[in-house]
């Protein structure tokens, strides 16, 4: 059998708000953010799934789950500024730090994984900036790092886990992409090459390379493997809902998880290199699925009726 289900969390939330339910990938385990802003809550779980404790966070601002290496850790936008704080015992933000100087809008998604954490932000001057650094606590004393590409104005970005890497997709006249390493972003800017006509919904990476989820104007949902160069090496049209969003995260350093809704419900399909895809779970009635990857174990969060359920599934090679 390919999957091997090895925990289940429940957590109850009076109105899911399904865009809301964000996983983080923690030096020991996951966390889950779920709820609308004000009133959101913070499960972390162990690498089973278990949950180990559950806290009310009160912050009303647009925000992002990292894990690092002080434990589980908010970014959001303060004004004109990206402020980064952790969460202690009892849900509180910790003295934050400031990054930028006139940020207009976060990155879409955020960079959370076995090795490195990162969130990222659009400047009034159209750069791209990201504040990263270590996941876990073998790497604490490796300090955090702010990093700019500089396209000549970006109206949209995104940011995703890249195994040791960071990666960022930005969206101007073109849509671009981008490698960041621990110090560094990559000189090489590369202009993803899809069609025009399909809007990027979703995107996960593996150390070069990365699944882009699309949607063309009729509604159909594509996920197309693009090499650091641009280049698309391959292309597969998914079954699902039109308009159901697509959640994407690298698996490994051999393939992706994509979390898809269709009429029913929602499930995950793992692609290889090659383009095969093989059903990994599958849920009726619930919406689609936050994912988050670790050390052979994908994390699971999604919504059913009023509450916010996680699963952990074992994926071995």
């Amino acid at each position: 059998m390919l999957v091997a289900f090895i925990g289940l969390g429940v957590q109850r939330s009076a109105a899911p708000s399904t865009a809301a339910i964000q996983l983080a990938v923690l030096s020991s385990g996951f966390g889950l953010l779920h709820g609308d802003p004000g009133a959101r809550r913070f499960v972390e779980l162990d690498s089973n799934g278990a949950p180990r404790r559950d806290l009310s966070v009160a912050l009303d601002a647009d925000a992002r789950l990292v894990g690092t290496y002080r434990g589980a850790a908010l970014g959001w936008k303060d004004g004109t500024k990206v402020r980064l704080a952790a969460l202690d015992d009892h849900g509180r933000l910790r003295e934050p730090s400031t990054w930028g100087k006139s940020v207009q809008r976060l990155c879409d998604g955020a960079a959370t994984g076995d090795d490195r954490f990162a969130v990222g932000w659009i400047e009034r001057d159209g750069k791209v900036w990201l504040v990263h650094g270590p996941t876990t606590h073998a790497a604490a004393a490796e300090p955090l790092y702010t990093a700019a590409v500089e396209p000549l104005r970006a109206d949209w970005c995104g940011i995703a886990s890249a195994e040791r890497n960071i990666a960022l997709m930005w969206k101007g006249k073109h849509t671009y992409l981008n490698f960041c390493g621990p110090r560094d972003c990559s000189g090489l800017v590369a202009r993803v090459k899809i069609d025009a006509r399909e809007a990027v919904v979703g995107f996960g990476c593996l150390r070069d390379r990365c699944l882009v989820g699309t949607r063309d104007d009729r509604g159909v949902s594509r996920v197309h493997l693009v090499s650091q160069l641009g280049e698309v090496a391959w292309s597969r049209t998914l079954a699902t809902a039109a308009g159901g969003p697509l959640t994407i995260v690298g698996a490994g350093d051999r393939g992706f998880m994509v979390a898809a809704v269709d009429g029913d419900g929602a499930s995950v399909l793992r692609f290889d290199d090659k383009g095969a895809s093989t059903p990994v779970w599958q849920r009726r009635g619930v919406s689609s699925p936050s994912l988050a990857w670790s050390h052979g174990r994908l994390a699971i969060a999604y919504a059913e009726a009023d509450q916010v359920r996680s699963e952990v599934v074992a994926l071995p090679r």
